[in-house]
């Protein structure tokens, strides 16, 4: 069933309602599990949709922890999302 415009934009807005900041001090023996959940959200972003990569980023952004420095936070996330896509396609690559 489609959704109306009004639905879809209400949805939307409550997703971006429900990002708020985190402060996140994980246990040192859940640390190994944030970063594979990263790195599978990673892996999987290309199958991920435009509303859904914005919702992540929108909550890693707001998201503080002891290194926390939000100088151009997003853009440093998007670079590296980018570069493990690039360092992922070019493992696949045949030599030439």
């Amino acid at each position: 069933m489609l959704r109306s415009t009004a639905e879809a934009f209400a949805v939307e807005k409550r997703m971006h309602d429900a990002v708020t900041g985190i402060l996140v001090n994980p246990a040192d023996d859940d640390e190994h599990l944030l970063r594979r959940l990263g790195a599978a959200v990673v892996k999987h972003w290309e199958l991920l949709s435009a509303q859904d990569r914005e919702l992540i980023l929108d909550q890693a952004t707001m998201t503080t922890d002891a290194k926390d420095s939000s100088v151009q936070l997003r853009q440093l996330l998007e670079s590296m999302i980018n570069q493990q896509r690039i360092d992922k396609n070019s493992q696949g690559a045949s030599p030439t």
